[in-house]
């Protein structure tokens, strides 16, 4: 309880530095009543939230906040990966939800102006996660 306590009164996200040194802290509580993921989401007032269901919905996540983001003019640079493994160091079940372009060559600002802001890829750890 101390350490929680310790970390959530931290006036910085506890998620890495550049250095690698923090490290994610992963908290997980069991609920004990069925949760439906999309109505959680749609209860919650932080941003940005995400939604993420594998094809067989075997995994189904709904996210709030961002503890990280990693972002990059190309999905494909090294240093965008090497952020990404940084920040999760060795926490086996955080993840990361993101993606990039398909075509890292092209200019962002030719698909319009809404779209100019994701660059070649962005990566959010949620601060908030509730996994099924």
């Amino acid at each position: 309880r101390h350490r929680i306590a310790q970390v959530l009164a931290a006036p910085v996200s506890p998620v890495a530095s550049a250095g690698g040194a923090a490290g994610v802290l992963r908290i997980e509580v069991a609920l004990k009543s069925p949760a439906e993921p999309m109505q959680w989401l749609s209860h919650q007032a932080v941003y940005p939230r995400l939604y993420f269901a594998d094809r067989d919905k075997d995994v189904v996540v709904a996210g709030v906040g961002a503890a990280e983001t990693v972002q990059g003019d190309k999905g494909s640079e090294p240093a965008v990966w090497q952020r990404l493994l940084t920040a999760l160091g060795l926490t086996e079940r955080a993840r990361f939800y993101g993606g990039a372009r398909f075509d890292s060559h092209a200019d962002p600002t030719q698909n319009g102006p809404e779209w100019a802001a994701f660059g070649g890829c962005i990566f959010v750890l949620p601060l908030w996660e509730l996994q099924l």
